[in-house]
Parts: C-alpha cells; sequence; structure tokens
C-alpha cells in the first residue's frame, strides 16, 4: 500500500511535463544561437595557455580586484598584448541584437531552460577592459577608436572608444580636437565622459588648460567640477588655471569648493598657501 494510500489520500497521478510549442521553439533558437556564437567563420582569436582572449577578458572583467584571478587574467592579456586589438575593437563594437534580446527574454520565462546569456554591453566592457590592461601598448588602436569617436552619438561602441582612450592616455593626443568638440557640446550625451578622458590624456596644455579653465565659469555645475577633475591630472601645466579656482574658493557648493581646494593644492602649493588654503 502506498503512502498516499495508508494517509487516507488519493494518490497523486504524475503531472505531465508542460512543454508546449513555444517553450520547443525557444530551445531551438537557443541552438541556433549557440550555433552561431561557435562558428568557425568567426574571426580567430590570439590564444595564450590554451584559452582566447575573451576567455582571459571575461575572468578579468569579472573578477574582484586584487584578486589571484584577476592578476593572473590580466598577466594573460597582456602576453597576448598588442595581438589582441583587433579583437578588442570588435568587441567594443558589439551592437545590441533586438533578437538575442527577445531570446533572452523568453528563455528567462522557462523554468527548465539555464543559460546566461552575455549581452551587449558587458562584452563591450570586457572590450575595454582590455585596453585598461594594455594600457599605452595600445596607442596603435588611436586612428580606429577616433573613427568611432567621430562616429556621433549613435555609433555602437563611441562610448567605450572614448574610454579606451583615456586607458591609453598621453599616447592618445591626436584625439584631443575630437575630444574638446565633445566636450564643448551641451547636448552630447558623452561630454563629462570627454572631459574625463581629457584629464587622463593630460597633453596639449596650451589648448587644453585655456578651454577647461574657461568652462570653470559655466552655470552648470556638473561642468564645472569636471573642468576641476581635469585640470587636477595636469598639474603644475594647469597653473594658467589658478585665479579662476582660487575663485570658486567661495563657490556656494561645499563640494565645489573642496574639489578646487585640491585641485589648487596640486597645481600651485605656493598659490594655495597665500589663498589661506592650509
Amino acid at each position: 500500500m502506498s503512502t498516499g494510500e495508508q494517509g487516507g489520500r488519493d494518490p497523486q497521478p504524475i503531472a505531465p511535463a508542460k512543454f508546449g510549442l513555444k517553450s520547443a521553439l525557444v530551445i531551438v533558437a537557443v541552438g541556433l544561437l549557440l550555433a552561431w556564437a561557435w562558428t568557425p567563420s568567426r574571426p580567430e582569436e590570439p590564444v595564450y595557455q590554451g584559452k582566447t582572449l575573451r576567455v582571459w577578458l571575461k575572468a578579468y572583467a569579472e573578477s574582484e580586484s586584487g584578486s589571484e584571478v584577476q592578476a593572473e587574467s590580466e598577466a594573460a592579456i597582456r602576453s597576448i598584448g598588442t595581438n589582441g586589438i583587433p579583437t578588442l575593437l570588435r568587441l567594443i563594437q558589439t551592437p545590441d541584437s533586438t533578437f538575442r534580446t527577445k531570446l533572452q527574454a523568453l528563455v528567462e520565462k522557462q523554468p527548465f531552460i539555464k543559460f546566461n546569456f552575455a549581452d551587449a554591453e558587458r562584452i563591450r566592457v570586457m572590450g575595454v577592459r582590455g585596453f585598461k590592461a594594455l594600457g599605452e601598448s595600445t596607442k596603435g588602436a588611436v586612428p580606429d577608436l577616433l573613427t568611432l569617436v567621430k562616429g556621433g552619438s549613435g555609433t555602437v561602441g563611441r562610448e567605450e572608444a572614448i574610454y579606451c582612450l583615456a586607458h591609453i592616455g598621453p599616447s592618445a593626443q591626436a584625439a584631443i580636437p575630437a575630444l574638446l568638440v565633445i566636450a564643448s557640446d551641451a547636448k552630447d550625451q558623452n561630454r563629462s565622459d570627454a572631459f574625463m578622458v581629457l584629464g587622463y590624456i593630460h597633453a596639449s596644455p596650451e589648448s587644453v588648460v585655456p578651454f577647461l579653465t574657461s568652462r570653470l565659469r559655466d552655470p552648470d555645475e556638473v561642468v564645472r567640477l569636471n573642468a576641476i577633475r581635469a585640470l587636477y591630472r595636469f598639474g603644475e601645466a594647469a597653473k594658467s588655471a589658478v585665479p579662476s579656482l582660487i575663485a570658486l574658493l567661495t563657490d556656494p557648493s561645499e563640494y565645489m569648493r573642496e574639489r578646487a581646494t585640491n585641485a589648487l593644492k596640486l597645481i600651485d602649493r605656493e598659490a594655495a598657501t597665500k589663498a589661506g588654503i592650509p
């Protein structure tokens, strides 16, 4: 006698599997997507210790800062070196696929299918992290990155390209004219990014410092803060901005006054002392 019968309950029939046409289509679609992802026509990637660059990039991007995994993956990316630039450029231009987005939404509704998609944004970030790991050695990619930057706000990978230029640093000096155009456009969605990168590149002070100094008088507080952050990275090369920074010591915003104070101490210690900054 079954447990159910012993307890006075009717035995529960085994429920038939809920497997409709929609679920079947989802499985087929996932299979097609996986087949596409691993198709042999995909451009070859550099390999290090049996793992492709993407595998190392994923580990680098997703590992905890300072961990052994991050250190190992960063070392692997550096071992691959500039041979990885073509792959990195492809990654930062990964488009958002409508089909992929809809498929992911369908999969998430099916409890029996467990599959984690790497969305386009995450893939683009992996590419940026690759440029971060390689730093100045990727300066040969500046022309390609500049093409993306000049493509306008709707260009896939534009924001990522701007961040890549920041990781390259002073060797990305050729991008300064384009970045100044973006930083001058109040309607450009990457305006704040452009200010940030001008600071990280910190080159051509004769043209960049006067531009940033003029933005210290901008009515938009965010613009003023971005200008201060960028000037900070120029150090003593930004001494011509000292009078404008001193003027910000009386700004209504406490945070603005604090940022201006820190910038003055770094750019011109003597002027900061004369302004009453300890």
